[in-house]
């Protein structure tokens, strides 16, 4: 499952960033997918690594 910035999040889970996997972070189903922190933060693809319940 992936998702860009801006988009709603359709699973709860941990996501990395596309072009920084080393970047991780939590989202909530329904919130939006936030800016990637590195390199002055940046629009990205949000790729699930793990759903969380």
């Amino acid at each position: 499952m992936e998702g860009k910035t801006g988009d709603r999040v359709t699973i709860k889970g941990v996501y990395k960033c596309k072009e920084h996997p080393d970047s991780t972070k939590n989202f909530d189903k329904g919130k939006v997918f936030l800016p990637c922190c590195r390199a002055g933060s940046h629009g990205t693809v949000w790729v699930l690594v793990r759903k969380m319940a």
